[in-house]
């Protein structure tokens, strides 16, 4: 099985996408611009050699494999920012 080199904050803004349906909304939530947003949405397409995204002139949704994509990282990520914290915990004696 070949290894998928991708970030987790590319990750991170599929999820983000996955709440508001907007490349704009996402963005600000994720507090970086509409472009960077469209970059790491693009670099995690390029990642995984899919369209995980579904745009419309009205609304974005994503793709069958995005929301897949978004069922198994997501519980990853939380894991991950749970993992980090206790980390964090323990370093500084508590």
């Amino acid at each position: 099985m070949a290894r998928i080199n991708c970030r987790t904050d590319d990750l991170r803004a599929l999820l983000a996408l996955s709440t508001t349906h907007s490349f704009v909304r996402a963005a600000e939530l994720l507090h970086i611009t509409q472009s960077a947003f469209s970059r790491r949405v693009a670099q995690l397409e390029a990642a995984v050699g899919g369209s995980l995204v579904e745009r419309s002139t009205r609304r974005v949704t994503l793709s069958p494999l995005g929301l897949d994509l978004v069922r198994e990282a997501g519980p990853l990520l939380s894991g991950l920012d749970d993992a980090v914290e206790e980390a964090g915990r323990r370093a500084r004696g508590e």
